[in-house]
């Protein structure tokens, strides 16, 4: 298949989907490297929200926050899911809550029942949540947020088995006839060390970089695409600047 009839997701930043013929390519699991404070988690947010705007199925997995607290997040840019919650088009997968949780969980795609924080979390995920998001066929995104949560909480093998998971499914969705959906998986750099960094990053689709850089003073939010599988991509470093409508990517290189 030539890259131009791939299909792709595109993620409503100009400049990002300009870098990347067009948007990230159906199918792949993409890396969120960031340093904190660099809108690693602000990026992500708005891609879903822009494509659950367009009419795609959101997952949202929160691990590292409640779901009060990621829409707070997301009504600093009036970012408002209320109807998409409405319709069941925005699910969220709150891992955060079943720490606390000592009767029924709240209504979403797992169900009730997770009550502990221990080793049912990752097979919940793996058993009950990637069957459920790869049975939608296409035009689907999911979040995970964070993976870093998760390498705290279980060893490195454990978690590099969900992501084999997740890739296996993917592609099995894409054998089935579907598109394999758009999956960000978020994690902290700097917090694991650079084997771990290294060994997910060859393991995913694609990596995106966020990090700052001092310029004259000042600290600059940067963002860098440093792999995508199916793309002839851009690696310049850009600047993001923060918008009251998210982030805004220029395009003039300065770095």
């Amino acid at each position: 298949m030539s890259l131009g009839r791939i299909k792709r997701y595109k993620t409503y930043i100009t400049a990002i989907d300009g870098m990347l013929q067009g948007g990230i390519p159906a199918g792949s699991i993409i890396l969120l490297l960031g340093e904190p404070g660099c809108l690693t988690e602000t990026f992500a947010q708005q891609i879903v929200f822009n494509r659950s705007r367009m009419g795609d199925m959101v997952y949202y997995v929160n691990i590292d926050k409640s779901r009060e607290d990621v829409k707070a997040d997301l009504a600093v840019f009036n970012w408002d899911i209320t109807q998409f919650e409405e319709e069941d088009s925005w699910n969220f997968i709150d891992v955060y809550s079943a720490r606390f949780i000592t009767g029924n969980q709240p209504k979403g795609i797992m169900g009730e029942g997770i009550q502990t924080w221990g080793a049912g979390t990752i097979n919940m995920l793996r058993t009950q949540f990637f069957p459920t998001i790869t049975q939608t066929k296409s035009n689907y995104t999911t979040v995970i947020e964070t993976i870093s949560r998760l390498l705290t909480e279980y060893s490195i093998d454990v978690v590099l088995e969900l992501i084999e998971y997740l890739i296996h499914q993917t592609r099995q969705n894409q054998r089935d006839g579907g598109d394999g959906g758009l999956h960000l998986l978020l994690m902290g750099k700097g917090i694991h060390d650079e084997k771990t960094e290294a060994i997910i990053s060859n393991m995913v689709d694609g990596v995106i970089e966020f990090f700052f850089l001092e310029r004259m003073g000042t600290l600059e939010r940067c963002i860098r695409i440093k792999k995508l599988r199916k793309t002839i991509f851009d690696t310049r470093t850009l600047v993001q600047n923060l918008t009251e409508n998210g982030i805004k990517i220029e395009t003039t290189t300065r770095i």
